[in-house]
């Protein structure tokens, strides 16, 4: 079983090696329709008990991070850039985000709420009712995960520091950091996180069971850290895996390792218009 991790890790590597050097740019998606999505995701009253929405978990209001930093609750991946990848959850087990929607809306662990009680309530609001008939000149469920699907195509964070020294302007980084993406790539750490969110591309064996390679997008603002949130400091999270994955790196490396990874905070985007808010 080992082996063929081994080899599945390599092979997809070798499949993603080239848009480990991709930059983040907008997504398309529709506007208008972004908009309600944006009022879905911070309603609470769509929720079976109507004390939790999308947004309670993925938190964009206090500290924009796409995920929740409580570690007594559920540990959360970001929704930042989600829409970039092509699995979701973080066993990987879904690659469609439309279907990840879905399965957010009536999961028991998240808004846990059926198809028919959730299309009612929208319906018996008004304000929701006449937009969704102006925008989709319909309501129903696929309309409903439409909307959301359209709001997380706009949750991206472009223009990082990353994002412009790959894009040739190699002055932009410090010598630290430069040494530091040598490093990231030397060491082996971009075997499994590339791509253009850098993870979130491969799925590997842990202790208890198959996990997505986290996202590094962004990772300064993510914590905790690890499935099982062991620790909040990026720099204990470098020291871990320095025992046990990474190499005998010196504390001088680990510290351009961690300045690299400040690199990848993006610039925080957000959907405002009077309907949303």
């Amino acid at each position: 079983m080992a082996k063929l991790f081994l080899f599945l890790t390599i092979f997809l590597n070798f499949i993603f090696a080239n848009s480990s050097l991709n930059i983040i740019t907008p997504q398309e998606y529709d506007r208008q329709k972004a908009e309600l999505g944006k009022m879905l995701f911070f309603d609470k009253t769509l929720s079976k008990d109507k004390n939790i929405s999308c947004e309670t978990c993925h938190n964009l209001y206090w500290n924009f991070s796409g995920t929740n930093t409580d570690l007594t609750k559920m540990d959360t991946p970001t929704i930042l850039n989600s829409a970039l990848n092509f699995l979701f959850f973080k066993d990987g087990k879904v690659d469609n985000i439309y279907k990840q929607v879905e399965i957010s809306l009536t999961s028991k662990k998240e808004l846990n709420t059926q198809k028919d009680i959730l299309v009612n309530k929208i319906l018996s609001n008004p304000k929701y009712n006449a937009l969704f008939h102006k925008i989709y000149q319909k309501l129903d469920y696929e309309t409903i995960v439409d909307a959301l699907v359209n709001f997380e195509k706009s949750l991206i964070t472009p223009n990082s520091k990353y994002d412009n020294y790959i894009s040739g302007s190699s002055e932009i980084f410090s010598a630290s950091e430069k040494k530091g993406y040598e490093i990231f790539s030397l060491v082996g750490c971009i075997s499994c996180h590339d791509g253009i969110n850098l993870g979130g591309n491969l799925i590997v064996q842990s202790p208890d069971g198959f996990k997505k390679v986290p996202m590094l997008r962004n990772i300064s603002k993510t914590s905790p850290y690890f499935y099982d949130k062991r620790t909040s400091d990026l720099k204990e999270v470098l020291r871990i895996k320095n025992d046990k994955l990474i190499s005998d790196l010196s504390d001088e490396e680990l510290d351009n390792l961690y300045d690299f990874l400040l690199t990848l905070d993006g610039q925080t985007t957000y959907i405002k218009s009077d309907n949303a808010e």
